[in-house]
């Protein structure tokens, strides 16, 4: 009995000296928050060369960092919590994936040596006994692409059991159609991973996979090739390189698909391309409590005109806290995103999923959460969109991008006009009970935070109005 005492005592020791160093001690782990991409870096500089230089690699190898015992809570608990001073656990997926291809660059030199052979088993070993996350997630997708590689370059037995875990995943969050259920950017995020997993295993499966999502990402593409960003507000265009890693992209045709010029009516987005505006709206399913993820929300309407981006997703403010612009869907700063109970509300959050009732023509009828009704009208240079909502007022947010030039807010109809450029779009409100117009700073382009306008309504008939001039 003594000795599990001590036992116990060590070891909530340990992991308090890891919650301490990894956490409560995270801003001052001097270069932490770049580690992981400055080993990234260094990997693909030499992964990427034109002539594989084995002796660089091998010493690169040797540089990651050993894994002893008393680093194995810490490893754990950043591996449950995200939080990890050294940088994003998702870039140390990189990392791996780029050993892999570097361990099949350095084969194809030499014969296998046992060296190199240790050091993959033991970064599979480390990753296999830390890593949780859930299989619905681009995470996981990419942990698993990383590993199942890793265990391909070496002949591990693991490989099997890795590929079955990859394939679940990717069941999960790409749908028929080819769409993925977190969006274009994390549709992307997840595909540079998958198109070397390919390269290196031939996975027929997988292959299917990406092709399904590039020819879906040119269908819903702009005439330009942008893909909305319904997903941390980033823009991306086609073709998009299949993957970090240069000898990926030379033998695949991922990212070649040119865009088309029809509208798209899919599973989760229907896109009607028109004359001044192009229209996205949003209408994912099977959203049950994925609150935290917070990348879309019930029937998001996002509106492109010829060379502006004009409206950023609408969100109903279901708790009066968890949607605030600062929060909800393109926020940047989430500063709860590392913790572990609010991935727990996967399970116990409110259903964010949203029903398509019906598509005529241009216009599309969504049920959403908690009864609201949502219908949405396209024109040639205008967005219509009447929410209603018989039993109780509900709020809605409205961020818009550009400077407010006019406003004039008269019960019960409120008319602003904004400016880009040259360009100028008038935004009328008929319905609402209370109407608040004020800025938030969100990120649009890659990490760039801008201060966004957002229109906060409530109301139980709302008709919102977006004409382009």
């Amino acid at each position: 009995m003594k000795k599990i005492l001590i036992s116990l005592f060590v070891i909530i020791v340990i992991f308090g000296l890891a919650y301490w160093r990894a956490v409560a001690n995270k801003p001052q782990i001097a270069g932490g928050e770049s580690y992981y991409e400055k080993t990234r870096a260094q990997l693909l500089e030499i992964v990427n060369a034109e002539e594989f230089d084995n002796q660089a690699f091998r010493e690169f190898l040797n540089t990651l960092p050993p894994y002893r015992l008393d680093r194995w809570p810490q490893e754990f608990w950043r591996s449950i919590t995200f939080v990890d001073p050294r940088g994003d656990i998702t870039v140390y997926q990189d990392v791996m994936m780029g050993v892999a291809l570097g361990v099949h660059r350095l084969w194809q030199q030499e014969e296998p040596q046992f060296d190199v052979e240790n050091k993959v088993i033991e970064i599979i070993n480390r990753r296999a006994s830390v890593w949780h996350d859930f299989r619905w997630q681009n995470h996981y997708t990419r942990e698993y692409a990383a590993l199942a590689s890793l265990a391909q370059v070496i002949g591990d037995v693991r490989f099997s059991q890795y590929q079955k875990k990859l394939h679940q995943s990717l069941a999960l969050i790409f749908s028929a159609d080819g769409s993925s259920s977190e969006g274009p950017y994390y549709g992307f995020y997840t595909a540079k991973l998958l198109a070397p997993y390919v390269y290196l295993t031939n996975d027929s499966v997988v292959k299917e996979y990406l092709d399904d999502f590039y020819q879906w990402s040119a269908q819903v593409s702009a005439a330009a090739g942008w893909l909305p960003p319904f997903d941390n507000s980033r823009l991306i265009k086609l073709p998009n390189p299949a993957s970090y890693f240069s000898i990926v992209n030379t033998v695949q045709n991922y990212g070649s698909y040119l865009n088309t010029i029809e509208n798209y009516q899919g599973e989760n987005e229907t896109v009607y391309k028109e004359a001044k505006i192009n229209v996205w709206i949003r209408h994912q399913p099977k959203l049950q409590g994925k609150t935290y993820h917070q990348h879309y929300s019930s029937g998001d309407v996002l509106m492109k005109s010829a060379n502006y981006w004009w409206l950023i997703p609408p969100g109903y403010d279901h708790t009066q806290d968890l949607n605030r612009p600062y929060l909800h869907n393109i926020a940047s700063v989430k500063d709860r995103r590392s913790i572990w109970w609010w991935k727990l509300l996967s399970y116990f959050g409110k259903d964010f999923s949203t029903a398509l009732v019906s598509r005529e023509g241009q216009v599309v009828q969504l049920k959403l959460n908690d009864g609201i009704s949502r219908e949405v009208a396209v024109g040639d240079d205008a967005l219509l969109v009447k929410d209603s909502l018989r039993v109780k007022p509900f709020n809605v947010y409205w961020h818009i991008m550009g400077e407010v030039v006019e406003k004039n807010i008269t019960e019960p109809e409120a008319k602003i006009i904004f400016k880009q450029g040259s360009e100028y779009l008038l935004a009328s409100f008929q319905g609402f009970a209370t109407l608040t117009v004020g800025t938030a700073p969100h990120a649009l382009i890659g990490k760039i935070q801008q201060d966004h306008n957002f229109i906060h309504l409530t109301g139980q008939e709302i008709t919102s109005e977006f004409l382009v001039q």
